[in-house]
């Protein structure tokens, strides 16, 4: 147990207190030769062990005090059912313009929340909940462009150590009312987990968000993380599915290409591969409608979420036959998509109100303007591999990016105009890029 300044204190009184006791139980004894010596030994120890007993219960109640307010979590944000978090705001604060220095921004403020200021329960849980803010941030850090993804893993590692130290600490104390911080941290390594996996290229070690208890977390932003990732996992590993049996390169299958490699074998997977692959497609969906229940239709997790469902349902739509595109429908993966898209939009207008940024946008900033360009050209992209399939239908159907039906563009000259470049992203301008080649080489898509 730590000796504070107070334990100091109190036990210079005591000290006090029995050397004032010895001194007049002496002058008592000298001027009174005839007292019983043992009568005096006897009273003087029964006074020193009353005093030291009275300092150990003193100390009991204190120590019971002091656990009960670093355990105590009344009141604490990871059981706020309507919490919610601002986007702008989060970018706001952390908006330069060069990555290194926004990273750097992030990982002290994290550094500094876990080493310094989480010596309570309630403040531990505070800071885990701002870690679970930032996640939505954490993909512009470890973006696809970035050659040094070494050196961010590094940082993020050093963060979830902390994590797990101070967990360890409070949970040695008592564990009897931690365990949503328990659920938390568990959340937490699991969605860092996926996201090193999916920059990786890889499904190894992928079930650690499996072991999640979800249903305790009460957080209405941990809710909505939690089942938005647990829908992506599901969504991956259908995709690996269909990598596997249909025999497709380790590329990316939203590529127009692969899109269209897809369509054209979806017959060739049957039997308890298809069945496995339309179970994990509609767990998927299942999770990103929980998502969006929990979301309270706050416009940045429309984006995603959407997004999301919108690739998940155009699989499953595939794959179960199940093509209607009725224009009142809100159950296709196009009018998911288009939803998709308004949201994103909405959001990055907000953002570019309340970051008022001089030459050019800022780091974070540019990583939701390429969000919201990425939708934008999956939604093509899948367009021209659905249409591209059916030479017929080609002229008859409208392919919109951003408000214009590219199909009646004359020329790629014109095309590139249109396309959206203000960020440098090697994926956008390879998408674009193939856009251009096949809406302007249509014999080839017959």
């Amino acid at each position: 147990m730590r000796i504070t300044k107070i334990h100091k204190i109190f036990i210079f009184l005591i000290i006090i207190g029995l050397g004032v006791a010895t001194y007049f139980s002496i002058a008592q004894y000298q001027s009174s030769p005839e007292l019983d010596v043992p009568s005096f030994t006897v009273s003087f120890l029964s006074l020193s062990i009353a005093l030291l007993a009275f300092y150990i219960a003193l100390e009991t109640f204190s120590s019971i005090d002091s656990v009960n307010k670093i355990t105590k979590m009344e009141g604490n944000i990871l059981e706020n059912e309507s919490y919610v978090i601002s986007l702008p705001s989060l970018i706001k604060d952390f908006d330069d313009k060069d990555l290194n220095k926004t990273e750097e921004k992030i990982f002290s403020d994290l550094e500094k929340r876990f080493k310094r200021k989480s010596k309570t329960a309630v403040e531990f849980a505070d800071n885990l909940q701002h870690f679970i803010d930032l996640i939505v941030l954490f993909p512009a850090l470890f973006n696809v462009n970035r050659k040094d993804h070494h050196e961010y893993q590094k940082k993020m590692d050093n963060i979830l150590r902390l994590i797990r130290k101070r967990e360890k600490e409070l949970l040695f104390i008592n564990t009897g009312n931690l365990i949503l911080i328990q659920e938390t941290v568990k959340l937490i390594h699991a969605i860092m987990s996926y996201q090193k996996l999916t920059h990786e290229q890889t499904l190894k070690h992928d079930s650690d968000l499996f072991e999640v208890r979800g249903m305790i977390l009460k957080n209405s932003v941990t809710r909505t993380v939690y089942y938005n990732y647990l829908g992506l996992l599901y969504n991956k590993k259908a995709m690996a599915v269909l990598k596997k049996n249909l025999q497709l390169p380790d590329a990316d299958l939203l590529q127009i290409d692969q899109l269209k490699e897809i369509i054209a074998q979806k017959d060739k997977l049957i039997g308890k591969e298809r069945e496995i692959a339309i179970l994990f497609l509609q767990e998927s969906k299942n999770a990103f409608q929980k998502a969006l229940s929990t979301s309270q239709e706050d416009v940045m997790w429309l984006g995603f979420i959407l997004y999301n469902d919108a690739r998940t349902t155009f699989f499953l739509q595939l794959l179960t036959e199940d093509t209607s595109d009725t224009s009142d429908s809100n159950n296709t993966w196009l009018t998911i998509m288009k939803k998709a898209i308004d949201s994103r939009t909405k959001l990055n207008i907000i953002i570019s109100e309340v970051v008022k940024s001089n030459g050019g946008s800022t780091c974070l900033q540019s990583h939701f303007l390429y969000q919201e360009e990425m939708a934008r050209l999956v939604q093509v992209n899948i367009l021209i591999a659905e249409y591209g399939s059916n030479s017929e239908s080609t002229s008859m159907k409208e392919i919109i990016y951003r408000g214009m039906d590219i199909t009646k563009i004359s020329n790629p000259v014109s095309l590139e105009k249109l396309f959206f470049t203000e960020i440098n992203v090697d994926k956008i301008a390879k998408y674009q890029q193939t856009i251009q080649g096949h809406l302007f080489n249509k014999e080839k898509d017959g």
